[in-house]
């Protein structure tokens, strides 16, 4: 494998970009926790898995063009890209759910320091975060998201990834499928926590002398926890649908954009 990779130096080259490209933008892949010599190592390793499968004459004119070779680089590096985009946006359904929540129950002024990214993240986010990367990692997703990477190859072979006319389209599917999942995960929360809303107006409507607005924080705050507490079965679940809208989506991205 070493020796066929050292006798296409080009090819692997080209194949590296895409892996490292990927990896910059794949959820937990591009987390800061892992040090920038690791990346690099596991995308090498990823890149000669490939290499045996793959044939010199996929692009004949970037070995002999420098500059075919650079715009099939510049194209690799943009699936690499696109690819691992994807699958975060789909990933990060669960924090833009935990966000929503935090609105309702007043977590919104809270933030907390994400220490893979260093970003600031809500509590609920957060929270929900930490729970659909334990999911993610007992489903074996990252076996799924390298799985998804050797996939690319067969579907977008070197060189061959295109911009096509429904681009826009594509995008704005993926920002729906982004919201509308969010809002399927929080809308049961909203629900109860709308409930609690209109049952402290009434309260206040018919016991004017108590303070809703000292009562009504607490009230949602216990309400809300003890809700995502019961809930966490309907919650797996959704993990799951999200699970598979995450793989189903990028094979949906490969078909897209190599066709």
């Amino acid at each position: 494998m070493a020796v066929y990779a050292l006798n296409h130096v080009q090819v692997l080259l080209l194949v590296l970009l895409r892996v490292m490209m990927f990896i910059i933008t794949s959820p937990l892949f591009s987390m800061r926790l892992y040090p920038n010599w690791t990346k690099v190592g596991f995308a090498g390793v990823v890149a000669l898995l490939v290499i045996p499968s793959m044939s010199v004459t996929t692009v004949p004119s970037a070995l002999l063009d420098t500059g075919e070779y650079i715009l099939v680089a510049v194209r690799e590096m943009a699936t690499g890209l696109l690819l691992g985009w994807v699958a975060s946006v789909i990933y990060a359904t669960v924090n833009v759910a935990g966000r929503i929540l935090d609105l309702e129950i007043g977590y919104s002024a809270v933030s907390l320091l994400a220490p893979g990214t260093n970003d600031q993240e809500s509590v609920m986010g957060s929270f929900q975060g930490a729970l659909f990367a334990l999911y993610f990692l007992g489903m074996n997703g990252l076996d799924g998201l390298v799985l998804a990477v050797l996939n690319s190859y067969k579907l977008i072979p070197l060189g061959y990834f295109h911009m096509p006319g429904t681009t826009i389209q594509f995008l704005m599917y993926m920002f729906n499928v982004l919201f509308t999942m969010a809002v399927e995960v929080v809308i049961p929360f909203l629900c109860v926590l709308l409930f609690t809303d209109v049952t402290l107006a009434v309260i206040s409507r018919s016991m004017p002398q108590l303070n809703v607005f000292i009562v009504g924080l607490p009230a949602k705050l216990f309400f809300g926890l003890s809700l995502f507490s019961i809930g966490m079965v309907g919650t797996t679940y959704l993990f799951g649908q999200i699970f598979q809208t995450l793989f189903s989506d990028t094979t949906m991205f490969l078909k897209w954009f190599g066709g």
